[in-house]
Parts: structure tokens; sequence; C-alpha cells
């Protein structure tokens, strides 16, 4: 049976044709051979959660040993990385998972079911096709209710939960989910992980320590106040007001059943447009948003010049494994 992705989705339904036409598994399926950092960051950090709560393994190692595997794999293809930009997403990673064990102690009030860490599964879809999805956690709370528990890695924390709460990727899946067990998907909650490290307090002059701004965490402060002999009580402020810096931030959403019903129907009428789609077909969507940082922008540009990329692919890019 052939899969179908959401991915390969929301790519033909809101992105770029000739992208879609490089990744999807129903045309080239290729990636560039130097991951993208953000995306090898996300795994990483998936990996990381992953080992946590399955095996009680440190995050913040497991977050290292999966990280250095990454850029590993990918130098040994031929990829070129920016060494000092590698060491400083380790460093931070390391620092920001470090954090998350407390954390977590104190606000998971849900238990994960047997088997429900970073699921790979598969529902019929139509035809002779599968829909392919992965879940980070599924998860039954207090009152009995299933939920999915998704991780977010972002650079600055969401300011509301619109976009969320509109997500069609996890509706499908609460619709999926439901398929594949046969039982009421509630919702899903949100953990965001700002992938941001904690600064070191200064030293200034005076002996004291900063009072500047500071992005840190009130346990780096304290440990800057003590190892500089200073008497905590003096810093009773900055240390109140540090707490208000948050890695960790958690938003919940509720679906109908009307809206998982709908977002499914919506998914599988997609789907099937994209099945047979005509390679010549597939145009380019030239935006500014589209093309920044595209990976794909030196094929794309061969082909916007009427020639052939077939050797850049080969030699750029290299077949995607099962997601």
């Amino acid at each position: 049976m052939a899969e179908i992705h959401y991915s390969d989705i929301r790519g033909f339904k809101y992105g770029c044709r000739r992208k879609w036409k490089y990744t999807s598994p129903l045309k080239y399926n290729l990636r560039p051979k130097m991951t993208p950092n953000p995306l090898s960051r996300g795994l990483a950090y998936h990996v990381a959660f992953d080992e946590y709560h399955k095996n009680g393994a440190d995050p913040s190692v497991a977050f290292a040993l999966e990280y250095r595997r990454i850029i590993a794999r990918d130098r040994a293809l031929g990829a070129i990385y920016d060494l000092e930009e590698v060491e400083d997403t380790l460093q931070t990673g390391v620092a920001v998972l470090a954090m998350y064990p407390k954390w977590s102690d104190e606000n998971d009030t849900f238990e994960i079911v047997e088997g429900g860490i970073e699921e790979r599964l598969q529902v019929p879809f139509f035809d002779n096709h599968t829909y392919d999805f992965r879940v980070d956690q599924r998860i039954r709370k207090a009152d009995g209710t299933m939920w999915i528990h998704d991780f977010k890695t972002v650079k600055t924390m969401p300011t509301d939960d619109f976009f969320i709460t509109a997500d069609e990727q996890i509706t499908g899946y609460l619709k999926a989910c439901e398929l594949k067990f046969g039982e009421t998907y509630h919702g899903a909650i949100f953990t965001y992980i700002l992938v941001k490290k904690p600064n070191e307090p200064k030293i200034i002059k005076s002996g004291n320590v900063s009072r500047a701004k500071i992005f840190t965490t009130p346990r780096r402060y304290y440990d800057a106040i003590i190892n500089a002999g200073l008497d905590p009580v003096d810093y009773k402020d900055m240390l109140i007001s540090l707490k208000k810096n948050v890695w960790f931030e958690r938003f919940e959403i509720v679906k109908t059943q009307a809206q998982k019903d709908t977002q499914w129907s919506w998914h599988k009428r997609v789907a099937q447009m994209m099945l047979d789609y005509p390679d010549e077909d597939c145009y380019p969507s030239v935006t500014r948003m589209n093309c920044t940082g595209c990976v794909f922008q030196g094929p794309c540009l061969y082909e916007q010049q009427g020639s052939n990329p077939i050797e850049l692919l080969k030699n750029q890019y290299v077949k995607s494994k099962a997601r």
C-alpha cells in the first residue's frame, strides 16, 4: 500500500508544488544531504523527550548524543556545517533540557498510555492507500479522556493559541487515533520549549552581580551571588523577577467530533488530488516566504532556466527514509 502523510497534504495544498514534487514520497522523495539546523535540532529534542519519558534517561545527554549523530551522518554524506552554529545549538539544547525533568514533574498531570511514546501509526485511508502519522505521546487524563501530547520547539513563545486551535495536522491525527484505537480523542496538549540558552550573570567592577535585565534562571543568578561571596537577601527583587522567565509553556485545545470528521474528509479530498498529479503541473510558487531558506533553490532555478536538474539532485540530495 502507498503511504500518505500530512506533510505531503500540507505541501500540496498550501506550499510550492515544485518543492512538493521534490519531497513527496509520491514523487522524488528527496531531502538535502545536510539536514537544516532547525529540523535536526527539533529531531534531537524529540529523541530527548522520548528517552526521558520512556527510559528515564537524562534528556540533555540524550539530546547531545542524537544531535551529534545527525551531524556526523550528514557530514559523512558530504554536508558542510557551520561548526560554531552546531556548538551553540548543542550547548543551548543541553542547558534547556537540564531544566525539563523538574518542570515535567511539576506540570504533567496525565498518564502516558503503554506504548504511547513517539509512535509511528497507520490507518486505512482510501483505495490502496494508508494515512501514516507519528504522535509524540498518547495520554490519558485523570478524568479518563484520551488526548495527544505534542512537543514544539520555538525561538519565541506564542502569545495566543489561535494557530494551534485551528491546527489541521493535530485535528487529523486525533481522528486517525480514533480510527486506530476505537475510542474518542478529545483534544491535544501542546508543550512549547523555548530554544534559548540561559545567560550567565555578570560580575561588575564593584564586585556585585549585575542587576541589568538578563534572560536567565533564578538558580543561575543565585549561584552567581553565592560564588561572589554576596548575600542573596540583597538581590531578592532580582531573584523574584527572574521567575517570570519561562522555557516551557503548555496550551490545551479541545476538538469537536464535527471538526475531526470534517478535517478528515478534507484530508482525503486533497490526497486524492495528489495521486497521479503530473510532474509538468508541479509549478513553482515564487514568493519571499516560500523561497527564503528553501533547500531546493538550486534545482528549482535550473528548471526555471529550462535545464534538467537531475545531476544536481543526484549530487546534493538523498532519498528520504520512512517517516
